[in-house]
C-alpha cells in the first residue's frame, strides 16, 4: 500500500497538469491557432502565422499527453485501484496522443499549402483555391477524432477516479458525464448532425473542478 504522502503528491502533480492543459488548450486554440480561421482563412492567412501556428502544433501534444503523464506517475496507485482500468487508461491516453500528433500534421499542412498559394503566380492560384476544401476536411476530419479520442481518455480517467475512490464520488461521475458529453457531441458530425458546442462546456468545467480539488487535496485515499 502507498502512504497518504504520495496519494497527496500525485494528486496535486495530477490536478496541476489538469489545470495547466486546460489554460493550455484555451491559449492553443483561441490565441496561436485562431488566427488561422478568421476571414480571408487559412489558405491566405496561413503563411503570415506560420511560426504562431508551428508553436501551437507543438504544444498541443504536451498538452495531449497530460492524461498519459498523470496516469504513468500514477501508475502503483491506479493499478492497486483497479488493474484492467488502469490498462485501458494508458491505451486511450496513447492513442489520444497519436491523433493529436496527426492533428498537429494537419494543421502545419494548412500552413504549407498557404505557403504554396502566397508564392503561386497568378495562373497557379485557381488550381490552389480548388484544392484549398480537401486540405480544410483533413484537418477537421483529424481533428474531431482527436476531440473523440481525448474524450474517451477522460472519460476512462474519470471512471478511475470514481472506482478508486480518489475524489468525491459525485465529483468523479460529473466528470464521466462530461467526458460522455464530449464524445456524443463530436461523433454527431459522423452521421451527419452539427456539433452542439453546449455539450463541450461541461468536460472543461470539470477538469477545471477536479484540477483545483486534486491541487488542494490531492488523491482521497480509501
Amino acid at each position: 500500500m502507498l502512504d497518504q504522502d504520495k496519494h497527496m503528491q500525485w494528486g496535486r502533480l495530477a490536478g496541476l497538469l489538469l489545470l495547466v492543459q486546460l489554460l493550455g488548450g484555451i491559449f492553443i486554440n483561441f490565441s496561436l491557432y485562431g488566427p488561422l480561421f478568421s476571414d480571408p482563412g487559412f489558405l491566405v492567412k496561413g503563411a503570415d502565422y506560420a511560426n504562431q501556428v508551428g508553436w501551437g502544433a507543438l504544444i498541443s501534444l504536451d498538452m495531449s499527453a497530460v492524461v498519459l503523464l498523470i496516469t504513468l506517475f500514477s501508475y502503483k496507485l491506479f493499478k492497486e485501484a483497479q488493474l484492467e482500468l488502469t490498462m485501458a487508461l494508458l491505451v486511450f491516453a496513447t492513442i489520444a496522443l497519436a491523433t493529436t500528433i496527426m492533428e498537429s500534421i494537419s494543421m502545419m499542412t494548412l500552413v504549407s499549402y498557404s505557403e504554396a498559394y502566397v508564392a503561386a503566380e497568378a495562373n497557379q492560384k485557381a488550381s490552389l483555391e480548388a484544392g484549398r476544401v480537401i486540405v480544410a476536411s483533413i484537418r477537421n476530419w483529424t481533428h474531431y477524432m482527436a476531440q473523440i479520442t481525448a474524450g474517451s481518455a477522460f472519460l476512462v480517467f474519470y471512471l478511475m477516479l470514481l472506482v478508486g475512490r480518489f475524489v468525491p464520488r459525485l465529483l468523479a461521475w460529473f466528470g464521466v458525464l462530461a467526458a460522455f458529453l464530449q464524445i456524443i457531441a463530436v461523433a454527431s458530425v459522423f452521421v451527419g448532425f452539427e456539433i452542439n458546442f453546449a455539450l463541450l462546456a461541461p468536460i472543461a468545467l470539470a477538469n477545471l473542478i477536479h484540477g483545483l480539488w486534486l491541487l488542494t487535496k490531492g488523491y482521497a485515499k480509501a
